[in-house]
């Protein structure tokens, strides 16, 4: 619902897949619910969500298949983690729980799906910030 004080927002191709990317639900049903100018866009830009969905890179029919829960591969990680790196962001946990989520679950720590993504983690962890205090001995 647009309110008239409200700015329109100018949508482009790259603005959608940009904003699909970061996303952590793909589900068209949820997107009309919580996104609507979002889903609007995409649909009038790309002809589909389904359309703007392949165009950000992600496979659809893992999507739909799987409802959701079957999107989290391997593969979908190790790309999410590289999106990360790209925008210089590293507080995976609260920013992207799902992303998070499916790495501890498919590769049983971050530590071991950000090297999965071809980065050093010590490295990289130094250089994304983390809210964790040190254990004490």
């Amino acid at each position: 619902m647009n309110n008239r004080n409200s700015p329109v927002r100018k949508w482009s191709k790259e603005i959608v897949i940009e904003e699909i990317k970061n996303l952590d639900f793909f589900s068209a049903k949820q997107i009309q619910k919580k996104r609507a100018d979002l889903y609007g866009a995409a649909v009038r830009i790309f002809g589909s969500w389904k359309n703007a969905v392949e165009a950000a890179g992600f496979d659809y029919s893992l999507i739909r298949k799987n409802k959701l829960s079957g999107f989290w591969t391997e593969m979908n990680v190790v790309e999410g983690i590289k999106l990360l790196n790209q925008k210089h962001s590293g507080f995976a946990r609260k920013n992207k729980p799902a992303l998070y989520g499916a790495a501890l679950r498919l590769f049983g720590s971050w530590g071991v799906a950000v090297r999965m993504a071809g980065f050093d983690y010590d490295k990289v962890a130094k250089v994304w910030p983390s809210k964790r205090k040190k254990l004490s001995d």
